[in-house]
This record gives C-alpha cells, sequence and structure tokens, in this order.
C-alpha cells in the first residue's frame, strides 16, 4: 500500500469505524482497520503534515503528466521514482541500449531549468508569428484540464461513495453533511474548468491567447501559471545525462534566442 492510500486511512475516521460529522458514531456494519484512539493521536501529531503531503502529492502528479519528457538515449518514456526522503522524486532511464549513459534528473531541477527556459524564450517571444499556431496549443491544455476534471470527478465519486456508506438512517439535514458539501463544491469547480476551457478555445482559435498570456508573464510572472505556459510553448523534452533538448513549438518564433543555455544547478534539488 503506497504512502499516501496509508495517510487517507489516517485521516478519515471512516477506517476507525466512526461517523464524527455529528458526533462520535461508531459505524457497527464496518471492520476498523485502526482504533478510533489511535486515530485521535495521529490527527493530532500529524493531521497537519499529512495535509501538506496530500497536496504536494497532487501538484507534483499533475507536473509528471504534464512534463512527460523522454529519454534522448533511448526515446522512451523515463520512469518517475519516489525518494525515500521526500516527497518528491526524479525521473529515470537506465535502459541496456545505453547503460554507460544513465539518465536521472530530479523533478525539482527539471522544473527550475523549464523556468529560466520559458523566462529566456518569452522575452524573445515574436507574438505575431506565435499567434498562428493557437489550435495546436488548445489541444495540450484541454489535454491537462481535461485530467483536472478527471480527478475532481474520481474524488466526487469518493465522497459520496463514502457519504452513502456511513449514513445509517435517513436524516432531514443530510445536506449539511460536509462531504456533501465538499462533492457539490469539487461539482463546481469542475463546471468552472470545463466553462474556462470552452473560453480558451475561443481565445486561442482567434489568435490571441498566447499573446495575451506571455505578455502579462513578463509583466508579472505571478499572475501567469509555469504550466499553462508551458504548455503553449513547449512541445518536447529531451533529457540526457547532463544536457536536456527543450523543443518548442516552432523555434521561428524566437527572435536572437540563444540555441543554448547554461543552467548552473541547485543542489537542494537534490538532497
Amino acid at each position: 500500500m503506497s504512502e499516501l492510500n496509508l495517510i487517507k486511512m489516517a485521516t478519515n475516521p471512516f477506517y476507525a469505524a466512526h461517523d464524527l460529522e455529528k458526533g462520535i458514531n461508531k459505524l457497527k456494519h464496518i471492520e476498523p482497520y485502526l482504533t478510533l484512539e489511535a486515530f485521535d493521536r495521529l490527527q493530532k501529531a500529524k493531521g497537519a503534515l499529512f495535509k501538506t503531503y496530500e497536496k504536494t502529492v497532487e501538484q507534483i502528479k499533475m507536473q509528471i503528466n504534464l512534463l512527460s519528457p523522454t529519454c534522448g538515449y533511448c526515446k522512451k518514456t523515463p520512469n518517475y521514482r519516489q525518494d525515500k526522503n521526500s516527497v518528491y522524486g526524479f525521473f529515470t532511464c537506465s535502459n541496456n541500449a545505453h547503460r554507460k549513459f544513465k539518465v536521472k534528473l530530479p523533478i525539482i531541477e527539471l522544473q527550475q531549468i523549464i523556468e529560466q527556459a520559458l523566462q529566456e524564450i518569452a522575452n524573445k517571444l515574436d507574438n505575431k508569428k506565435l499567434c498562428s499556431h493557437s489550435l495546436e496549443s488548445f489541444k495540450k491544455i484541454k489535454k491537462q484540464t481535461e485530467l483536472e476534471i478527471s480527478n475532481h470527478e474520481l474524488r466526487i465519486r469518493e465522497l459520496m461513495e463514502e457519504f452513502v456508506l456511513s449514513s445509517n438512517q435517513y436524516s432531514e439535514d443530510w445536506k449539511l453533511d460536509s462531504r456533501y458539501k465538499k462533492a457539490n463544491h469539487l461539482r463546481e469547480e469542475k463546471q468552472k474548468l470545463v466553462d474556462d476551457l470552452s473560453e480558451k478555445e475561443s481565445l486561442l482559435e482567434n489568435n490571441k491567447e498566447i499573446s495575451q498570456i506571455v505578455e502579462k508573464y513578463l509583466n508579472n510572472r505571478s499572475r501567469v501559471s509555469l504550466s499553462l505556459l508551458c504548455s503553449l510553448i513547449i512541445k518536447k523534452l529531451i533529457i540526457y545525462k547532463e544536457d536536456i533538448d527543450i523543443e518548442v513549438f516552432n523555434f521561428d518564433y524566437l527572435q536572437n534566442m540563444q540555441s543554448e543555455l547554461v543552467y548552473g544547478g541547485d543542489e537542494s534539488a537534490w538532497t
């Protein structure tokens, strides 16, 4: 069982055979995985840490799906491995075809390299040429948003199943249950994602969205999602033992752009 699954069990009273929404109610039809006393001790000692861990893991999953690099030696997708001493992990490829050139790159360092490259690209970008490839860019945005929508749908199903299983009898105020409220909130967020995707499609088809995003990024980087900018500009990431090739959708969009950038590295990415 993964660490994330263990944390979900440790933070959910359902696995202690109790419903704590309206007092302390024992679920007699559920076989507990841990006692209520052990559950309470875990919340006091590790509750805040568990929440931070879950949020970080979800963010990393999104990054892994977005980045999806290719090994420069065997042209296959590297494996993503979890670091034993950190919530973060690394991409690695040790295919027999290139056993002398083992690829290993921490995801934190890859993110920093991409950010450096995007900053340089944004400064050199010819927006007029860039606007012409809006439809191809939209496909990547759509893939990312659909993944977020899928995650929302999965969480909604989990909440509703838990709500139904833990309800022993009908209650007139069932709509006040926090799980029901959270599921409704996720439905609203899901609809916002759908609406946002539709809006972006319209903007991209009018050949305007990319120029606007790059302009915002140059004016204030905190206003623009790095993931969105990556989806719009970067076509492929190819990693080697000591180098990374970053292919953009069309290099002709870049004016006076250096073909090689040097990344100084960050020792904290390896710890």
